[in-house]
């Protein structure tokens, strides 16, 4: 089928993962997850490889728009048995957006590692590449407010971890936007801060021992005949 908002809307997510593929096209693709989400997608073979590219996510990015960036993608794969000076002539100059990945490795790389803590460092690391994963890595400035409320709800069982990423995000793009490399709002301006629930669990005896000992070498007194009671 020729993709249009109508029949994308249309489609319902599985308990799987699924790829739709428009008809006649070579790797113009619409995958759905069991979530909801629904993504636009290039897919192809070079050098033997099957590779992604993410082409927006839908209904932020439309079938008409989405199928334009696969077109245009489509003439930057150089195909072994031509050319390059003959394949060059046919790009149309355009410049690189930064994607989720290259732009956080750009503010680790020449900010954050000589800013942060390494626990920080790690920490939004590990964030920034596991959302970039999730959505198949799109262009920095394509992440709307609306795609990051979608995927800070995924994550709303672990409130700690969405208020983190929403940091983790939020300062890669404020530093990239003060450099000038990409143009947007940062999307997460808006989006409200999930209040945490303190974590609790009952200590162990070694762990007791230990807390009443360094209260009885303290000075806190007060504290001391409450924990004792």
């Amino acid at each position: 089928m020729r993709f249009t908002t109508g029949n994308i809307k249309a489609l319902q997510p599985s308990s799987r993962e699924y790829l739709k593929r428009e008809k006649g096209s070579r790797g113009f693709c619409i995958k759905v997850t069991p979530k909801g989400y629904k993504s636009f997608l290039y897919i192809y073979k070079l050098n033997g490889k099957s590779i992604k590219k993410h082409l927006g996510t839908f209904p932020q990015v439309t079938p008409d728009e989405a199928r334009a960036s696969w077109q245009t993608k489509r003439l930057l794969i150089v195909p072994s048995s031509v050319s390059l000076p003959s394949i060059y002539r046919q790009i149309p100059k355009i410049t690189k957006a930064l994607t989720i990945k290259e732009g956080y490795r750009l503010y680790e790389q020449r900010y954050a590692k000589e800013n942060l803590s390494i626990n920080t460092v790690k920490l939004y690391s590990s964030l920034m590449f596991e959302m970039a994963d999730f959505l198949n890595d799109p262009p920095m400035d394509s992440v709307s407010e609306h795609v990051m409320f979608d995927y800070l709800e995924s994550l709303d069982e672990f409130k700690a971890k969405g208020n983190r990423m929403k940091s983790a995000f939020s300062s890669t793009h404020r530093w990239l936007k003060k450099k000038r490399l990409i143009t947007s709002t940062n999307p997460t301006l808006e989006l409200e801060h999930k209040k945490e629930i303190p974590k609790t669990r009952k200590l162990s005896e070694r762990e007791l021992e230990g807390f009443i000992t360094g209260l009885n070498n303290s000075q806190v007194t007060d504290t001391h005949n409450v924990v004792v009671k």
